[in-house]
C-alpha cells in the first residue's frame, strides 16, 4: 500500500511539472505575440500623425492666404522627407519612419498655391503620406480646387 501511495505522488508530482510548464510556454508565446504588434501600432501612430501634420500645415498656408496676412499669397512644397511653407521657407521634417510619394497634382509640380481672399488653388490634386518599411500603409492627402484638405 506504501509504494501505491508514492507512485501515485510521483504521477502527480510529474503531471503538475509537465502543466506548470505548458502554462510557461503559452504565457511566452502569448507575450511574443504581444511584443511583435506594439512595432507595427508605434510606426503607424507615427504614419497617422505625420499625415495630420502635413494636413495641418496645407490648411495653416491655405488660412494665411484667405486672410491675405502681409499681402501675400502662401503655399506650400512637398518633397519626399519634407514640406516647407511658402513664402517664409518655414520647413517641416517628417518622422524618419515616414515618407511623401505620388504627389499627382494638375500643375505637374509639387508646390501648392492657395488664392489670396478666396483660398482656392489651381494645383488641385493628391499626394501620400506612407511609412517607408511598409509602402502598403499610408494616407492618402486631397487638395480640391477650392482648397479644401481631405485626409
Amino acid at each position: 500500500m506504501g509504494k501505491l501511495q508514492i507512485t501515485n505522488y510521483k504521477l502527480q508530482t510529474g503531471s503538475i511539472l509537465i502543466q506548470t510548464l505548458m502554462g510557461v510556454v503559452i504565457i511566452g508565446i502569448v507575450i511574443t505575440m504581444v511584443m511583435l504588434t506594439f512595432p507595427k501600432l508605434n510606426q503607424n501612430q507615427k504614419l497617422d500623425k505625420e499625415a495630420l501634420n502635413v494636413a495641418s500645415i496645407l490648411e495653416e498656408a491655405r488660412s494665411l492666404s484667405l486672410s491675405s496676412q502681409g499681402g501675400k499669397q502662401y503655399g506650400v512644397r512637398i518633397q519626399g522627407s519634407q514640406v516647407i511653407l511658402l513664402p517664409d521657407y518655414a520647413t517641416t521634417m517628417l518622422n524618419s519612419l515616414v515618407g511623401i510619394r505620388n504627389i499627382n497634382l494638375t500643375s505637374g509640380t509639387s508646390t501648392i498655391w492657395f488664392k489670396r481672399l478666396s483660398g482656392n488653388t489651381d494645383q488641385n490634386g493628391s499626394f501620400e503620406v506612407y511609412l517607408i518599411s511598409s509602402s502598403s500603409s499610408y494616407k492618402t492627402i486631397r487638395v480640391s480646387k477650392v482648397g479644401n484638405i481631405d485626409l
